[in-house]
């Protein structure tokens, strides 16, 4: 069973009063507060081995970079992907600027990028500008009136249009989109989607994809973990 006080027991800011009352905390979705694991790990960084990585041959400097690239390789095999496929970014919007950056020369006028309306700022305007600079068709996918995805409307929107890049979350405000899933189940018939980009703010699933190149952003400031991871 879920025990709450266990868990709120692992988060300083959760043990004081505010108005006389136990803190209760409701807005995680801008950021978390953190577990004492997660403060005594900081805490002993800065302590200790406070450095730049990658950028000097003294010992503190080795130290950094050696847990840098270790916590790279603890959380490339938590998602069974090789060590060189994960980048670390400032947060997903550099991530998504990064990549939209990077197909620049890729993409032209015959392109088609397709997002969807439940999308953050963060995921609409890298595009928006991305589509400006190659003349690509930036289209975004139909919604119900209930703000939700119709999955067989999309999969036929997708179908239509042959988009060259699919960039949609895959949570948005509390809502999971399954839209994923009926990619990856449909990924062999016939849906063509050479770049899938799923912005996903809790969790991710390491999906191999067959023929399309997958980019997983995911950010953790807001997952209890350090700013800036």
């Amino acid at each position: 069973m879920f025990d709450v006080e266990k868990i709120r027991a692992d988060f300083p800011a959760l043990t004081q009063l505010i108005n006389e009352q136990p803190l209760v905390y409701l807005d995680s979705a801008a950021t978390t507060q953190k577990p004492l694991a997660v403060i005594t790990a900081t805490e002993q960084f800065y302590a200790r081995n406070n450095a730049n990585v990658h950028r000097g041959r003294h010992t503190l400097s080795e130290q950094a970079t050696h847990a840098y690239e270790q916590a790279r390789a603890t959380v490339a095999d938590f998602f069974n992907i090789a060590v060189n496929e994960l980048v670390w970014t400032k947060g997903a919007t550099e991530a998504i600027n990064l990549v939209a950056n990077g197909l620049t020369e890729q993409l032209n006028s015959n392109a088609t990028i397709v997002i969807s309306a439940l999308e953050h700022h963060a995921n609409i305007v890298p595009w928006q500008q991305l589509a400006k600079r190659t003349g690509a068709t930036l289209l975004a996918l139909p919604l119900q009136q209930n703000g939700r995805f119709n999955i067989q409307q999309c999969v036929e929107f997708i179908q239509q249009h042959k988009p060259t890049v699919l960039a949609i979350t895959h949570a948005s405000n509390g809502v999971i989109s399954p839209l994923w899933k009926r990619f990856y189940t449909q990924q062999n018939n016939k849906i063509p989607l050479p770049l899938l980009m799923v912005h996903r703010q809790l969790y991710i699933y390491n999906l191999i994809y067959s023929n399309w190149i997958a980019i997983f952003m995911f950010f953790q400031h807001i997952k209890c973990s350090a700013q800036r991871v």
